[in-house]
């Protein structure tokens, strides 16, 4: 069986335009035909990734489904310290948040603030905290123990029981390592610091756990024993703290602050700070600033001093810890912010109550009636990020994400590219709220922040992507608003092709001979771009591909004979019926534009040649259609008399 293959030869865009095909080529475009395109260079590239914005690293996991040289550069561990310290501050990816003990745990739950694909959530009964990139949950199976987890890489490292018998307690986890910046301690040593009101005795103790070690220190107290402790104690009673003469002093579960080698967190009675050195495996007591509000946070203030932050009426007070020379502290008020026509329902029924901090964004949470707000500490910007429910503290996660970090959920082995398509699709359509902005300007250009992605050199580098590989631009497309606002510009378009001078091979189609039936018309691709839309007209034949074209004949259409179809764009073109009597015959498209190098004349003027053996005389008749008359030319023919069949074959 003789068969016959047409093949399409095309440049494939995410959105092609239709630019004016006649319009002639410039000097430079001559120039850049002259040239091989130089590779792709990795180094480039980096170049360009590094400044995708931190605060929506969907975007970097976009661009690693682009090609394998760009995933090669998104998993080297490199890459992902580079691009830390070019952004200095990780944004916040997740927010999990812990209730008072009288009001139990919420549904275990981490809401994402981006489409980042961070790995799935383990089973846990209370969250505790988030710093340096890891995250502090208290589980049980048979026994209570605290998992460490890292939802960028999957990382999960079991802690055992600290050994005190708490009653109530709170917990945190830092990076163990000294003079760490904190923006890629993925995978280093830990501390976990766990504190807790002993059941039976109401002594307050905290130690302290190393991963290096795989052990616990020695429990320390705060009792009776301490002065500071003892008047606490005291005060509450005086002060209808207590019932009667009973008063326990419970750890709030509430995020500590961390400070240095210090940790803070509060008691119930007046939100009295307890102070753990894990260093020295020290504890001690201070009282907070003069207040009445219940709903606090504790923060590490810019000058790494510990700061106190509460509601008052719809007023939020800042205040900071300040040691004086010689060696004494007392509390500074800072700032006294108005919330009231800011932040929604500040001063209605209920009020607001703050609940967390972001530290390095210099960001607050504040809970109202209406739901769950950030309010940025300089920029003053407001943003609801989720509704109203009962929150005691909010933890939130912060962290730079990129594709090479994914270790237990995607392998970064081009063996498990299926499963980066797979969360791709997952995470494109996860619920998020929106991102927590990035830290006041002024400070961030301080901290030496990225250049701005310069159009033209991003385009460059797209320049370098390989058409027979078309789906890179489509990825690369995905990727952000801005990349893809490059990519339709008919300038790179036309760049694109210069570029590249010869078209790739996207597909082909194929007949058989005139005795077999043809197969049913399908574009078969070479290539994983998007799905080609086929022409609905009835039973067509092919007959050629030329130039970016397919023709096409319509077997039972009275109107017309032929279509024109470019699966590229999807334009189609009617030819009217030929007036030649065939018996067998064979038909050809081509550009109409004189002096066209054919990698840019989508769109614009083509012809049709027709020839045929005509069943009536045996001449060979071929005649010319062309759209700007839309009608045929006068026959051309040659004698013949029957000796010779046009043959349904592509010609040259």
């Amino acid at each position: 069986m003789c068969r016959a293959s047409v093949s399409l030869l095309s440049v494939r865009f995410p959105i092609d335009p239709h630019p004016n095909p006649r319009r002639r080529r410039s000097s430079t475009d001559q120039g850049l035909r002259t040239m091989a395109p130089p590779e792709l260079n990795e180094d480039a590239i980096a170049e360009i990734l590094l400044r995708l914005p931190p605060s929506e690293p969907e975007h970097l996991f976009r661009a690693s489904l682009v090609c394998k040289p760009w995933l090669r550069v998104l998993a080297d561990p490199d890459f992902r310290r580079r691009y830390s310290a070019l952004h200095r501050t990780p944004p916040v990816l997740g927010l999990l948040h812990a209730r008072q003990v009288i009001g139990g745990g919420p549904p275990p739950h981490f809401n994402p603030a981006t489409a980042a694909p961070l790995t799935p959530y383990p089973n846990y009964r209370r969250p505790l905290d988030c710093h340096h990139g890891r995250v502090l949950l208290h589980a049980v199976d048979v026994e209570w123990y605290f998992l460490v987890w890292d939802p960028a890489t999957g990382d999960e490292h079991r802690v055992p029981d600290a050994g005190i018998d708490w009653l109530v307690y709170s917990a945190a986890v830092f990076c163990a390592v000294s003079g760490c910046d904190h923006t890629d301690c993925h995978g280093g040593p830990f501390r976990v610091v766990f504190i807790a009101t002993e059941d039976y005795t109401d002594a307050v103790k905290a130690a302290v756990y190393s991963s290096e070690t795989g052990s616990w220190s020695t429990p320390v107290a705060l009792d009776t024993d301490s002065e500071a402790f003892t008047q606490h104690y005291q005060h509450a009673i005086d002060n209808g703290g207590a019932i009667g003469t009973f008063y326990t002093p419970y750890v709030q579960p509430r995020r500590g602050a961390l400070v240095g080698d210090e940790i803070y967190f509060t008691l119930r009675w007046n939100n009295a700070i307890i102070k753990y050195d894990w260093s020295k495996n020290c504890i001690s007591m201070i009282d907070p600033p003069s207040h009445k509000a219940y709903f606090i946070a504790l923060m590490e203030m810019e000058d790494n001093t510990l700061g106190f932050a509460c509601v008052e009426g719809s007023s939020l007070h800042l205040w900071s810890r300040k040691v004086r020379s010689e060696g004494a502290a007392e509390w500074m008020l800072c700032r006294v912010i108005e919330l009231d026509g800011r932040i929604p329902g500040a001063k209605s029924k209920g009020g607001a109550s703050v609940v967390g901090y972001a530290e390095g964004v210099d960001v607050i949470f504040v809970s109202t009636p209406v739901g769950l707000f950030t309010f940025g500490l300089k920029s003053g910007r407001v943003m609801k990020i989720d509704d109203a429910q009962v929150y005691f503290t909010v933890l939130p996660y912060m962290s730079f994400y990129t594709p090479g970090s994914v270790r237990k959920s995607v392998d970064s082995s081009w063996d498990s590219w299926p499963n980066l398509v797979r969360l791709a699709v997952r995470f494109a359509s996860s619920p998020h709220f929106s991102p927590i902005p990035h830290p006041n300007p002024r400070r961030y250009r301080a901290m030496a922040a990225p250049p701005e992605l310069i159009d033209d050199v991003t385009a460059e580098i797209f320049l370098r992507l390989p058409p027979d590989e078309p789906a890179c631009l489509f990825r690369a497309s995905l990727i952000c608003k801005r990349w893809m606002r490059i990519l339709r510009d008919p300038d790179f378009v036309r760049r694109y092709r210069a570029f590249h001078r010869t078209p790739p091979l996207l597909g082909f189609l194929h007949r058989r001979t005139v005795i077999d039936e043809d197969p049913a018309p399908r574009l078969v691709p070479t290539t994983a771009v998007p799905a080609f839309p086929h022409p609905s007209s009835c039973t067509p034949r092919v007959l050629d591909c030329r130039h970016g074209r397919v023709l096409l004949h319509i077997r039972g259409d009275e109107s017309a004979e032929f279509l024109v179809w470019d699966p590229v764009t999807g334009y189609q073109h009617a030819v009217p019926r030929v007036d030649i009597d065939w018996m067998t015959y064979s038909a050809v498209v081509l550009c109409g534009v004189p002096g066209c190098d054919h990698i840019h004349c989508r769109g614009g003027r083509f012809l049709v040649v027709f020839i045929a053996t005509d069943d009536r005389d045996g001449l060979i008749k071929t005649r010319v259609y062309s759209p700007e008359t839309g009608a045929w030319s006068t026959r051309a023919s040659l004698n013949n008399d029957f000796e010779n069949y046009v043959q349904p074959r592509r010609e040259n």
